[in-house]
């Protein structure tokens, strides 16, 4: 039997039988297929987690993760942070959703 919230690489540890009600981004999912969220998530800068459905088999993208509510049956997963580094001549950098963004 597959994990009920397997760890999904560019995402924080899930949070196991939560949901966050509303905020869906239909340009990311629905989906059945885990893999594939993730990744249309983790390229998406709109999309800042998901919810997984492992009883249904189904998820969608979320536009925000940040209050959550019990669902039985389901993972919600946050997109972890963008990391922000100094870069070349002074210039700000972040890696935000496999993307290198740089202003100053």
């Amino acid at each position: 039997m597959p994990t009920a919230c397997p760890p999904l690489s560019g995402f924080e540890a899930a949070a196991k039988d939560a949901d966050h009600p509303g905020h869906d981004l239909p340009a990311v999912g629905p989906s059945t297929n885990l893999t594939a969220l993730a990744w249309a998530c983790f390229r998406s800068t709109d999309c800042m987690g998901l919810t997984w459905s492992y009883t249904g088999g189904r998820g969608v993208g979320k536009i925000n993760v940040t209050a959550r509510t019990t669902a039985a049956g389901s993972c919600l997963y946050a997109k972890e942070p963008p990391k922000l580094a100094a870069g070349w001549m002074g210039h700000a950098c972040t890696l935000w959703s496999g993307r290198l963004k740089c202003w100053g």
